[in-house]
């Protein structure tokens, strides 16, 4: 708790900041170091931040639970393909649903699915990226 001073640089070893508290909002993951020097002695210490930006994603699934069909709010951009599949939780596939890249929601239909928990998984460019959970009744 003694009195220092805080310098927060980028990738580059640039000062981008001084003070105890650093807000950032990238657009790609990038990696920060925070140079701590205490006032009294000078003694300087280190650490490193890693800020992960999640390029894709599931925004949300609504309705949850869901009987007939529920929405699914995603992002996809500038992926070259996506689709998600439904993972009931005792392990089997049960669908896989194409999702368009240049959209951002798409109503998928439960027709003929059992009662259950299901995993949403996202896929795009052939990774699993991201992975919600929706009960079906």
């Amino acid at each position: 708790m003694e009195a220092a001073t805080y310098n927060w640089y980028d990738q580059e070893d640039s000062l981008i900041c001084t003070g105890r508290n650093l807000t950032v909002s990238p657009e790609v993951s990038s990696h920060y170091r925070l140079e701590v020097i205490a006032d009294e002695d000078g003694f300087k210490s280190y650490d490193d931040v890693t800020v992960n930006v999640r390029q894709y994603f599931i925004s949300s699934i609504s309705p949850n639970p869901a009987s007939n069909s529920f929405v699914l709010s995603y992002n996809a951009d500038s992926a070259a393909s996506a689709y998600i599949i439904m993972i009931q939780q005792n392990g089997y596939a049960i669908n896989s649903h194409i999702l368009n890249t240049n959209q951002h929601n798409q109503t998928i239909t439960l027709a003929n699915l059992p009662t259950g928990v299901y995993n949403i998984v996202l896929v795009c460019d052939g990774n699993i990226y991201d992975a919600k959970t929706i009960t079906v009744y």
